[in-house]
């Protein structure tokens, strides 16, 4: 009963301050009574875990009490310490799991190709149940299978495989097709813990008569065999669908609060400023709340098919950066610009034009600036497809119609010019902006643009802060020169923008944590001011940690 009057109490305070025009504060003060009660729940299944594991024992590795779920729904599960921290990682060692339990029960199984980004697939003969059953009760009192059956609510669907809790599960677990078997793998807190999503898919095949067994769903390799030749089928080359070239990925990055970059750029600077938007030199495109070092760990978590990553710079190199890490190349400016004449420069549509020009790098490759992340696990086929096509992602934002001016953003100049030298050579109207994502790019399409527009992307580079004749060739004409010449196509990808000077960005940094299912998103500054920089900073600084919270290779 009290705790219904203070819900209510609460709800009346925030129409209150609604009504009086006080939307922000009123989402705020909601958002801080969501923490406080999240706290104490987290608290409380701590409490509850701890009793629970006193006594357990397991044989391979330190048991820790996990804690799963979103903010506000947080369970408890029996886990185990883990040595690793990319997803693929976590996957592999819930297939292993799985291929013991085979193993101990002696039955057949077949390989199956991913249906997921998150979790491997095996096959059995329906006949196995009891004995995988009993098996994976055997391995280790950390053990679990989620079974998905509809009418039960999630928690419902987790069993944790032990010999006392057996007779429990054998029921569901007879009825259900698919089993996904998996172990908690948190952190020594139990928090951070890799669950269900990523567990083994087990699926049930069944005999038939006429020596066939057969699958109950689809999956890209058959649905039927020969029972002799359950276990023994697969392809003597890659799959179709799969990307099998190589993938690099190029940031760009500034320390905003370099001294010596800051004089740099005040002396480049003195040039007549009435040629620029205002926004071309704004501080808060500049500034670095550590973001890079978040990507980069996004990087190696979720996007573990990257082969080399190069960080495009200007003298500069962040100081938690192993510059010694695999994979990793810190490429100046210098080194792309060549002879041009055109540095120091503070135009990142000068720098996106001469990213193709980077040593070594691969025929495709993702563009990100450092305020993007990858939110979960993603496979190459979601940026290129296996044919060598380049991947764009259209938003539903228009290119202004007429020609760039300097009242233009200098975002919405760029793709103008952009439009009209495809207008121009090829007879067609683009109208359609790009998503805050990584951009997919062939350095090919680059380097015919380079030849196509040599005029206009000559000046683009010599252009040291933006200016309304720019061209943005990596975020957007790459796409669309690739589109008309065959080379790139439209794909879908699911991408969430956060400008942090909106309002309520507390909430909304909040509910992509709890939610965690974008591929990627971008969190970009701006020069709105709902929120100060100090309240940013900690903000940014919060969520980044709660969602990437382990260090990468890629720091000292």
């Amino acid at each position: 009963m009290i705790r219904r009057l203070r819900k209510q109490l609460r709800s009346h305070a925030v129409q209150l301050l609604d009504r009086a025009g006080h939307l922000d504060r009123a989402l705020e003060l909601r958002q801080r009574w969501n923490r406080r009660r999240n706290f104490a729940q987290e608290r409380s299944v701590r409490r509850s875990l701890a009793a629970t594991i006193q006594g357990l024992e397991s044989e391979r590795s330190e048991i820790v009490g996990s804690l799963t779920g979103r903010p506000g729904q947080l369970r408890g599960g029996v886990g185990r310490r883990r040595e690793h921290h990319r997803v693929v990682d976590a996957m592999a060692s819930n297939r292993a799991l799985a291929l013991e339990a085979i193993e101990r029960s002696g039955v057949r199984y077949q390989q199956l190709p991913l249906d997921s980004p998150n979790r491997y697939r095996l096959a059995v003969p329906d006949s196995a149940r009891s004995a995988l059953l009993q098996a994976l009760s055997e391995i280790d009192v950390t053990v679990h299978v989620f079974l998905d059956q509809s009418g039960l609510a999630k928690r419902e669907q987790i069993f944790r495989l032990d010999r006392l809790r057996l007779q429990q599960v054998e029921r569901i677990a007879s009825e259900v097709t698919v089993w996904r078997v998996f172990e908690y793998l948190a952190l020594p807190d139990g928090s951070d813990a890799f669950g269900d999503l990523h567990g083994c898919e087990i699926e049930f095949w069944t005999d038939d008569e006429d020596g066939m067994i057969r699958s109950a769903r689809w999956n890209e390799l058959t649905t039927a065999l020969p029972f002799t030749e359950f276990g023994a089928a697969t392809t003597e080359h890659p799959l179709i669908s799969k990307p099998e070239f190589p993938i690099d990925l190029v940031y760009t990055w500034v320390d905003g609060d370099d001294p010596a970059w800051l004089r740099r750029r005040a002396e480049a600077t003195g040039g007549d400023a009435s040629q620029r938007h205002p926004e071309a030199a704004s501080a808060a495109r500049f500034a670095s709340r550590d973001e890079l070092l978040y990507s980069l760990r996004s990087v190696e978590r979720y996007a573990d098919f990257v082969r080399n990553v190069y960080i495009v710079t200007d003298q500069q190199r962040p100081d938690w950066l192993d510059v010694d890490a695999d994979g990793l190349h810190v490429i100046d400016h210098s080194e792309i610009f060549e002879d041009t004449g055109a540095l120091p420069t503070f135009n990142s549509h000068a720098i996106e034009s001469r990213l193709h020009h980077i040593p070594g790098l691969a025929e495709h490759y993702l563009y990100l600036n450092d305020d993007f992340f990858f939110g979960r696990r993603v496979l190459p086929n979601l940026f290129f497809a296996a044919n060598g096509l380049a991947h764009q992602f259209l938003s539903r934002a228009l290119i202004p119609i007429g020609e760039p001016s300097l009242d233009e953003k200098p975002v919405d100049a760029a793709a103008m010019n952009g439009r009209r030298l495809i207008e121009d050579l090829f007879r067609v109207t683009p109208t359609r902006k790009f998503k805050h994502a990584p951009y997919p790019q062939l350095r090919s399409v680059n380097s015919e643009i380079d030849s196509l527009f040599s005029e206009e992307i000559e000046r683009t580079a010599r252009s040291r802060f933006r200016h309304p004749s720019d061209l943005a060739v990596a975020s957007s004409l790459h796409h669309h020169v690739g589109y008309v010449t065959k080379r790139s196509i439209p794909a879908r990808i699911e991408a969430r923008y956060v400008d942090l000077g909106q309002s309520n960005l507390e909430a909304r940094l909040d509910r992509l944590l709890a939610s965690r299912d974008f591929d990627t998103f971008c969190l970009n500054d701006s020069d709105l001011e709902f929120n100060d920089q100090v309240r940013k900073a900690r903000l940014v600084a919060d969520f980044l940690e709660s969602y990437f919270p382990v260090k990468s290779r890629f720091e000292r």
